[in-house]
């Protein structure tokens, strides 16, 4: 994707708990780390949207992903 003529890296992973489900857009280095379908995740500091009716999370400057 192409944000201010720059390339950059999105990934769109879907995390569950207790049969609930949102999607996490994570932008840059964030895209490129490696996850398991299984893992537990600590993600802090997204900005919540809602797009189409569906609400979904997006990684800032300030996220962090730990596994």
């Amino acid at each position: 994707m192409k944000v201010a003529g720059n390339d950059t890296k999105i990934r769109t992973i879907t995390i569950e708990e207790d049969a609930s489900q949102i999607d996490v857009t994570l932008w840059r280095e964030l895209a490129e780390k490696e996850f398991q379908v299984g893992d537990f995740l600590r993600i802090s500091h997204t900005l919540l949207n809602e797009w189409q009716g569906r609400r979904a999370l997006n990684s800032t400057r300030n996220t962090s992903v730990e596994v």
